[in-house]
């Protein structure tokens, strides 16, 4: 799990997630945490960060410029439906 997320987590009240030593031989501490709250900071994160993520995405070969991507897979779904 990266730094950043770890920090957001165990930053909350109460703490999302939980660093505990691992029983396991040979391995570092576990980081236990909730997968939910987990999952919903990343979104934000990347949302600050100006991500436009698209989920459910259907992808398809992009549409190609020599060796360069012209289009990517998901926007030739997009160019489709302003098209028509």
């Amino acid at each position: 799990m990266n730094k950043d997320i770890k920090d957001v987590i165990n930053s909350m009240d109460p703490p999302a997630a939980e660093k505990r030593k691992c029983y396991e031989a040979g391995y570092g501490p576990e980081v236990h945490y909730d997968c939910a709250v987990a999952q919903l900071t990343l979104f934000q994160m990347l949302e600050e960060a100006g991500v436009n993520l698209l989920l459910n995405t259907t992808t398809i070969e992009p549409i190609m410029d020599g060796n360069k991507v012209k289009y990517p897979p998901f926007m030739l779904s997009l160019i489709f439906l302003i098209a028509n």
